[in-house]
């Protein structure tokens, strides 16, 4: 288990950097495509989750590299220095380490305060599932395919396997047409899934503040990114009737917090601010971000040679 918290350490101090430049080149791009912007967090999703270290000397990750200290015969040699007198021991000394850093009493301590955090997220999103499960578990199917609830506000897709999209009873027909289309638009590019991962994701990393940021973000963008999916499917010319529907479909922001693994209409003032100022990103502009998004990868997504470790 100290292995797996160091490892989870180790990510998460790694990815912080790339979520600090991620913030700085979405600020950049805040006025374009918000798609594009979904692919910069498809980048953290996948730094906090690969298993492996790829280094690059264009790398612009610091490095910890922090030197542990042992217990034995002389506490003032390094472990370095004992395996250059003695390579054959290398294994047997690494085990030691491992050991003597998990029986330390704060290491014990974060361990325990670390999982305990993991299950109290789970557990939260694991309510507020059961919760939202129990008011749509009194929906009527419509002849359209989708479900009518009385006990919901906004309409929302619930499920991650088999997601339905589940609208409230008294929906006004002209409003229906743009949110089952916004609806769909998530389902098609499993924005149910993403959510669902991004979460998960959320509950390891809890203790890292740039993650909870992250995780907000990544909500308000995934909703605008499917605001534009909706405004091209339809036309720029009903972008007015499709935002006023989302302003008679909208739900306080609690709804994230309360029900994090479903979707609804959140965030809408800033969503309705982004539809009408929307503008397909020019070829040059395209060219630009192309190019941030390689000098990202190469210089946040390598190491320069990362031993994160712990003095002992």
């Amino acid at each position: 288990m100290a292995i797996l918290f160091e490892r989870v350490l180790e990510h998460s101090l790694s990815a912080t950097f790339l979520i600090m430049a991620v913030l700085l080149i979405r600020a950049l791009l805040n006025k374009t495509s918000h798609r594009i912007i979904l692919f910069l967090w498809g980048i953290v999703f996948l730094r906090l989750i690969m298993p492996f270290s790829i280094k690059s000397d264009m790398s612009l990750v610091p490095s910890f590299n922090n030197t542990i200290m042992i217990h034995a015969e002389n506490p003032t040699k390094s472990i370095e220095e004992k395996n250059d007198q003695n390579p054959i021991a290398e294994d047997e000394e690494m085990d030691h380490v491992m050991i003597t850093k998990s029986n330390k009493p704060w290491m014990r301590v974060a361990i325990v305060v670390w999982l305990m955090g993991v299950c109290f997220m789970v557990f939260w999103g694991m309510i507020g599932y059961v919760r939202l499960y129990g008011k749509l578990s009194e929906s009527i199917k419509g002849d359209d395919n989708n479900w009518y609830c009385d006990h919901i506000k906004t309409a929302l897709v619930f499920g991650v396997l088999r997601p339905k999209i589940y609208l409230p009873s008294n929906i006004l027909e002209d409003d229906k047409k743009y949110v089952v289309a916004h609806e769909n638009a998530h389902i098609r590019h499993g924005d149910h899934l993403w959510k669902t991962m991004g979460y998960l994701l959320l509950s390891l990393y809890w203790f890292n503040p740039f993650t909870w940021i992250a995780w907000f973000l990544f909500n308000q963008d995934i909703e605008r990114a499917c605001d534009e999916r909706v405004i091209k499917q339809i036309g720029a010319e009903e972008k007015k009737a499709y935002a006023n529907a989302l302003v008679n479909c909208s739900v306080y922001k609690q709804a994230v917090i309360s029900f994090p693994l479903a979707f609804g209409e959140t965030g809408i003032r800033k969503r309705i601010e982004n539809i009408m100022s929307h503008r397909e990103i020019p070829f040059w502009g395209m060219i630009m971000t192309v190019v941030l998004l390689v000098v990202l990868i190469i210089c946040f997504m390598t190491d320069p040679g990362l031993d994160f470790s712990i003095d002992a």
